[in-house]
């Protein structure tokens, strides 16, 4: 079972994928990635000090807005609403047809 919601059916906009990707979700695994993250109150008006020790968000891989963009223009494109992934699908994605991260779509 996934850790996490199912992008493939998310009813998510792309304000709330922006804001997902940038400020993670405190909480649960999904780190954030926007350098100024609660810093400056744009992530739920929260900042880094309003958690109790050991509940922070995690901080990810620092992604440029640019970045952002590109993920969620991925995300809108090839995967929600898209359905179920298929093998032809995880071989485009892995440029290999064999690749072991599809071997469950065999």
């Amino acid at each position: 079972a996934p850790i996490g919601p199912d992008l493939r059916v998310t009813e998510l906009d792309t304000a709330a994928l922006i804001e997902t990707i940038g400020c993670g979700r405190p909480g649960t695994p999904m780190p954030y990635h926007d350098r100024a993250a609660y810093r400056d109150g744009r992530c739920f008006g929260m900042a880094l000090e309003d958690f109790a020790p050991g509940s922070e968000p995690i901080r990810g891989r620092v992604f440029s807005d640019r970045d952002v963009l590109n993920v969620v223009a991925y995300l809108q494109t090839y995967m929600i609403g898209v359905g179920e992934p298929t093998l032809e699908e995880c071989g485009a994605f892995y440029n290999d047809p064999s690749a072991s991260a599809c071997r469950g779509l065999r």
